[in-house]
């Protein structure tokens, strides 16, 4: 449970790092003192708590939390103005597995990562969270760290439901697995629905990815607050983070009958039933374009991108699956092939796709390109019939 004093106390630190000036010319140390302690203390690392330079049988580590204990972990920090890379860590990893430890992160102070260096592969694969200051559950997730969730099960809980994630993901969000093709078959067999590779991956995926992407349950990954791990009772004012606190809004799948139109994130238009459904806006931060298809909701996303030297490079498919390709400079691969405005050397995108389809695109492109999620919104009429249907 993340408590109201947490809460404020790093909702203030976050407002004195961001008026700190000149944090680009930051040093790595600068970037310790100022930002990344100063996040640390806030989720109950006291003096006692921590060690600069932490001395290792192979070499030093930036920052040690919780040393000299079986709960140790390693921070390997990086200069604020230092863009973050996974290979970065792998000294760092070769410390705690010397050790015996589990947890390292690397930091520069305004990016976070972290890594279990008991699953096996690179350094990409042991990473089991990331997350961003300016995130809207920065705090939720930042809290995953403090010192009565490394003390307790709390982070090898999320560790658990991460692994789980990954391992169906391999075979629910890839279109061309053969879970995908038995299922598509089950559902055609016993109800009669048609349902593309794409469509099924796509609800697959927002599945796996609604608690990733909506505040953390308090149920399942409830870290101590700092009374708790000092053995003292929460207050009731300890309000825990809730979704409306921080979180990204819930997908309504199924709005109220009688609206007229409905307005959302990218990711509600992929939960949502879109079948007939007429677009009637795309709002990208905060500028409104109209559009009357859902085809002109991908045109709309691609100029923008393009204007932004963010178009993804070609070919682009959803996963790593061979087909369906979405984007392509040879539009004689594609079925029905549309110009991606402003393209030089001309680029096509697929313009075959019902409107779901269009949506998991849609949402492809947006994530692909960093933006977050909730700084796209798309205003559509849900469920017209399909007399009025002219997308």
């Amino acid at each position: 449970m993340l408590s109201s004093e947490v809460s404020t106390a790093l909702q203030n630190c976050l407002r004195e790092i961001e008026e700190l000036g000149n944090k680009q010319n930051w040093s790595e140390a600068e970037t310790i003192t100022k930002a990344i302690l100063p996040l640390l203390k806030c989720i109950g690392y006291g003096g006692n708590d921590y060690a600069q330079e932490f001395s290792t049988t192979t070499g030093p580590v930036d920052i040690a939390l919780l040393p000299k204990t079986n709960r140790a972990w390693f921070v390997e920090a990086k200069r604020w103005s230092v863009a973050l890379q996974d290979k970065e860590i792998s000294q760092t990893l070769n410390y705690i597995n010397n050790g015996g430890l589990k947890y390292a992160a690397l930091t520069n102070g305004q990016e976070w990562r972290i890594y279990d260096n008991s699953i096996q592969g690179s350094p990409e694969a042991k990473q089991i969270l990331t997350f961003k200051i300016w995130e809207p559950n920065f705090l939720e997730k930042f809290t995953l760290l403090s010192k009565g969730s490394m003390e307790s099960t709390v982070l090898q809980d999320y560790t658990d439901h991460h692994m789980l994630r990954e391992t169906l993901r391999k075979d629910l969000v890839d279109q061309g697995s053969a879970l995908i093709g038995a299922v598509r078959s089950r559902l055609k067999k016993q109800y009669k629905m048609e349902v593309s590779k794409i469509e099924l991956a796509a609800c697959f995926e927002g599945l796996l990815d609604s608690r990733q992407h909506g505040s953390l349950p308090d149920s399942q990954y409830a870290s101590p607050t700092l009374s708790q791990s000092q053995g003292q009772v929460p207050t009731a004012s300890q309000k825990p983070l809730t979704a409306t606190d921080g979180g990204l809004p819930k997908p309504n799948a199924n709005p109220p009958s009688g609206d007229p139109e409905v307005t959302g994130t990218i990711e509600d238009a992929c939960a949502a039933v879109l079948k007939y459904s007429k677009p009637r806006s795309v709002e990208i931060e905060g500028q409104i374009h109209k559009v009357e298809s859902w085809r002109q909701v991908a045109e709309t996303i691609l100029s923008y991108l393009k204007s932004r030297d963010k178009l993804p490079d070609v070919p682009f498919r959803v996963s790593n699956h061979d087909k369906p390709k979405l984007i392509e400079a040879d539009s004689d691969k594609l079925r029905q092939p549309k110009l991606v405005p402003g393209t030089d050397p001309k680029l096509t995108f697929e313009a075959n796709l019902n409107t779901k389809s269009v949506a998991v695109f849609v949402r492809a492109l947006w994530k692909q390109a960093g933006y977050p999620m909730e700084a796209l919104k798309i205003t559509w009429a849900p469920r017209l019939t399909k007399a009025d249907h002219t997308s």
